[in-house]
């Protein structure tokens, strides 16, 4: 798509944070999988035009001993 207004780039670009985790509880959940997708989009920003950001957590698990 042109984007004839934009003074770095001739057509229209696309950086996407992805992100993606089992959570541990549910209050975990909605704040860590938003904080991941934006380290993820940053990430994809920091590498350049046209990049896509991925990051994921593993469940957190316990022992008892």
């Amino acid at each position: 798509m042109p984007h004839q207004s934009s003074n770095t780039a001739e057509v229209v670009t696309l950086s996407l944070g992805v992100a993606s985790m089992v959570p541990a509880s549910m209050d975990q959940a909605f704040e860590d999988i938003v904080d991941l997708a934006d380290q993820a989009l940053y990430q994809a920003k920091e590498a350049g035009r046209n990049r896509i950001g991925l990051h994921g957590l593993a469940p957190v698990t316990s022992r008892a001993a």
